[in-house]
């Protein structure tokens, strides 16, 4: 399904020639961008919009039923099971905001500076930070995997040992040579047998 509604960029995205230059559109033709700008709204609206709005719905109504006593007294703390699990939510959810909140607001304000017509050095700040905000969203798929081993009280028991092995000192030994003089007494070996 992705696939095919992005399709469409596979026609907008051109290139036009103005004398001796080829011109790279980075969205399109400037006379195709008024419907490109509503294809890609409603491309942010569809792969975006809707899905942040269900990831984050879910997640608080996991919270909720986690934060809910299973025990009918209310001054019973939360086991820590729990609140490990709401923690992680938390900072899921705080991650892919952080990862996706910014690219799809500089997205927004690219397009629409284009579509009001921004003076350019408006429209080239947009820009330089639309660029910077690609690979944050990127690295959302990244940083999930690492957040979810790093939640596994196994794993982040054994990373913190070898974390304490390999900032551990390590101990020296004074090697000593049979061929120097290390004795105190003015004696010297010679060889060894």
């Amino acid at each position: 399904m992705i696939t095919i509604c992005l399709i469409p960029n596979l026609i907008f995205v051109t290139t036009s020639s103005k004398g001796n230059i080829t011109l790279c559109h980075n969205t399109t033709k400037p006379e195709e961008f008024d419907r490109y700008v509503h294809y890609s709204s409603s491309i942010v609206t569809l792969f975006f919009g809707v899905p942040f709005l269900v990831i984050v719905l879910c997640y608080c109504l996991m919270a909720k039923w986690l934060c809910k006593s299973s025990f009918s007294s209310p001054s019973l703390r939360l086991p820590s099971y729990k609140k490990r699990s709401i923690k992680m939510i938390i900072v899921v959810l705080t991650v892919f905001a952080i990862c996706f909140v910014p690219f799809h607001i500089t997205c927004t304000l690219y397009y629409t500076s284009h579509y009001f017509q921004a003076n350019c050095r408006t429209l080239n700040i947009i820009n330089f930070t639309y660029k910077i905000m690609q690979p944050l969203a990127s690295i959302n798929s990244c940083l999930n995997p690492i957040l979810y081993f790093m939640a596994g009280d196994k794993y982040r028991g054994q990373l913190r040992c070898k974390a304490a092995q390999c900032l551990r000192p390590v101990p020296t030994l004074d090697l000593v040579s049979p061929f120097t003089d290390n004795a105190t007494d003015g004696s010297h070996i010679t060889s060894v047998t």
